[in-house]
C-alpha cells in the first residue's frame, strides 16, 4: 500500500505551502459588486448592489455609509447615447438622483434612472472601484426592451458596454470570462489541498481517470441543480464543507497507508481521529448556526466514516475513494452559482456563466492532479528516502488544515 506514498507526500507539502498564500475564495470574486440594468427604449434604470466591505472603501469614514457609498458609486455610473451623455433624473426633492434602498444580505443598494435623448447608440459605463481595486468585478444583469436578461461583467479592462442596435439581441460575453474564473479556482487554498489529498490517495496512472470522472460528476451535478433552481445553499456551510473534505482526504490517506488489519493500532488511531472530527464538527456547527447546521455536520461526519472505511478496503471498492472530489465539485459549483443570487436571474440567463465556470474549474483541478502525478513520477528516486514519515506528516497536515477551515468558515473568521 505504500508504493505511491513514497513519492506523493512531497507534492502535498509543496501544495500546502502554496495553499497558505492569499487566494481567491469559491465565490465569484472576493471583491465583487452587482448591477441590474433595465433598458426600456431611451430610458435606462440601474440598481446597484454593493457589499458592505466594498462600500466602506467608497464611504471614506462617513457617518452614513449607505448614502456616502451611493453618492460615490453613483457618480461613476453613467449612460451615453450616440456619444452624448444621458442625464440622471432627480427622482424627487427628498431622494435626489440616488434612491437608497434598505440593505439586504450584507449589501447596500441604490437605484438611478437615466433619460437619454434617443435609444440609438446606447452605451453603459461602470467605473466603480476599478481605480482603487483593479481586480474588482461587477456582475451585471442587462435586460434590453424586455428581452431575456443577459449576464455581463464589468472589469478594469472592460468598463463600457455597447448595447446592440434597436431590434437586435444582446448575446453576452459567452463562456470565456467565466471559464477563466473557473481556471483561477485552482489557486484557492482548499483546491490546492484537495489536489494534494488526491495525489496521496492515487496509486496508479489509471486513477487519474477516476479522479477526472469524480470531478466531472460533481460539477455536472451542480450545473444541473442550479440551472433547475432546486437549491439555494447556505454559503458558509457549503464553504465549510469544502474545507472538511480536505480533512476527509487526509484521514483516508492515513488509513490507506496502514498495512495492518482493522484491529491494528494504526487503525484504532485513525478511527479515534475520525470520531473526534465528527464530534468537533457537530459541536462547532451547532454552536455557530443552530440545529440544522449541526445535522449537516453530522451527515458530513458519517460521510467521513464511510470514506475511511472505503480507504481501508483496497481495490475492492477503490472507485469510491475519490467521492470527496465529486462532492467538492458539487459544493464549489453550487457556491459560485449562489453567489450570483443578488442578480435574481433565471437559469437560462446564467447558463453561460455556470457552464463556463464549472468547465474551467474542472479542467484546472484535473490538469493539476495529472501534472502533479507526472512530476512526482519523474522525482520518484529522490523522494524514496522520505517515504517512511512524509506520508503520515502530509496526511496529518491535510487533516488539521481541513478541520481549521471547517470551523473557521462556520464562524465566519
Amino acid at each position: 500500500m505504500r508504493s505511491f506514498f513514497g513519492w506523493g507526500p512531497l507534492a502535498a507539502g509543496v501544495l500546502l505551502l502554496l495553499g497558505a498564500m492569499p487566494s481567491a475564495a469559491a465565490a465569484p470574486s472576493t471583491d465583487a459588486s452587482y448591477s441590474i440594468w433595465t433598458v426600456d427604449g431611451s430610458t435606462v434604470h440601474v440598481r446597484f448592489i454593493l457589499p458592505k466591505a466594498e462600500a466602506v472603501l467608497l464611504a471614506a469614514g462617513a457617518l452614513r455609509i449607505d448614502a456616502a457609498a451611493a453618492a460615490a458609486a453613483g457618480a461613476q455610473l453613467s449612460v451615453s447615447a450616440s456619444s452624448a451623455d444621458c442625464p440622471a433624473l432627480i427622482q424627487d426633492e427628498w431622494v435626489g438622483k440616488y434612491y437608497i434602498l434598505a440593505p439586504a444580505s450584507g449589501a447596500y443598494r441604490f437605484e438611478m434612472t437615466f433619460a437619454c435623448p434617443s435609444a440609438v447608440g446606447l452605451t453603459l459605463h461602470n467605473h466603480v472601484l476599478f481605480s482603487a481595486a483593479p481586480g474588482h468585478i461587477d456582475y451585471a444583469s442587462v435586460q434590453v426592451d424586455r428581452r431575456r436578461a443577459v449576464l455581463e461583467t464589468f472589469t478594469a479592462a472592460h468598463q463600457d458596454l455597447v448595447l446592440p442596435s434597436i431590434g437586435q439581441t444582446l448575446h453576452g460575453p459567452g463562456l470565456a470570462p467565466f471559464a477563466r474564473q473557473g481556471l483561477a479556482r485552482l489557486w484557492g487554498a482548499d483546491a490546492l489541498a484537495l489536489v494534494a489529498g488526491l495525489l496521496l490517495l492515487a496509486r496508479r496512472w489509471r486513477d487519474l481517470l477516476d479522479i477526472g470522472c469524480a470531478l466531472a460528476l460533481g460539477y455536472a451535478t451542480a450545473l444541473a441543480i442550479m440551472l433547475g433552481g432546486l437549491v439555494a445553499p447556505d454559503l458558509s456551510i457549503a464553504a465549510a464543507a469544502a474545507g472538511f473534505l480536505v480533512a476527509v482526504l487526509g484521514l483516508c490517506a492515513l488509513r490507506a497507508q496502514t498495512d495492518g488489519p482493522p484491529s491494528a493500532p494504526q487503525w484504532r488511531v485513525a478511527m479515534g481521529a475520525c470520531a473526534g472530527v465528527l464530534g468537533a464538527g457537530v459541536l462547532a456547527a451547532a454552536a455557530a448556526k443552530g440545529l440544522s447546521t449541526g445535522l449537516a455536520a453530522a451527515g458530513l461526519g458519517l460521510f467521513c466514516l464511510a470514506q475511511v472505511f472505503i480507504a481501508g478496503n483496497g481495490p475492492r471498492i477503490r472507485l469510491l475513494q475519490f467521492a470527496p472530489a465529486a462532492l467538492f465539485g458539487l459544493l464549489d459549483g453550487a457556491v459560485w452559482a449562489q453567489a450570483l443570487h443578488p442578480l435574481r436571474m433565471t437559469g437560462a440567463g446564467l447558463t453561460p456563466a455556470l457552464l463556463g465556470y464549472d468547465l474551467g474549474a474542472f479542467l484546472a483541478l484535473a490538469a493539476a492532479t495529472g501534472a502533479g502525478m507526472a512530476g512526482l513520477w519523474m522525482l520518484r528516486r529522490w523522494l524514496r528516502p522520505v517515504q517512511l514519515f512524509a506520508g503520515d506528516l502530509a496526511a496529518a497536515a491535510l487533516t488539521g488544515l481541513g478541520l481549521f477551515w471547517f470551523v473557521s468558515r462556520l464562524y465566519g473568521v
